[in-house]
């Protein structure tokens, strides 16, 4: 399954879209809260934003990646920058995509992570 969070309703919508013709399972959600809430084992891939109204995604990766360590994780985000997509990959984002971004390029990124999650 992919976790999509973002707090912005057309991107979660639009991507939860192009995911699902790929034949994904997706869960969209708004909140860091909401995304803890549902983050489980049957989660391979989570597209999270960067900025969200209560949480910072660099941290969330941070307790993803402790609390579910097989898990993918591709950061999207409007506000960073080289350091900090330097600084997710090294904390172990399979990827880092700066809005407004290509959602084929993502779409790709997407389904080779459940891939490799699922081998």
């Amino acid at each position: 399954m992919v976790l999509v969070v973002d707090d912005e309703y057309l991107i979660r919508w639009s991507l939860g879209e192009r995911l699902r013709q790929e034949g994904l399972n997706v869960v969209e959600v708004g909140s860091g809260a909401e995304a803890r809430a549902r983050l489980d084992a049957t989660v391979g891939v989570v597209v999270l934003d960067v900025k969200l109204p209560d949480a910072d995604g660099l941290v969330l990766l941070a307790e993803f990646q402790r609390s579910h360590p097989g898990v993918a994780v591709i950061m999207i985000t409007a506000h960073g920058n080289d350091d900090m997509a330097d600084e997710a990959v090294a904390m172990g984002a399979r990827g880092f995509l700066r809005k407004p971004f290509d959602v084929e390029e993502l779409t790709r990124m997407v389904v080779a992570a459940q891939r490799d999650v699922l081998h």
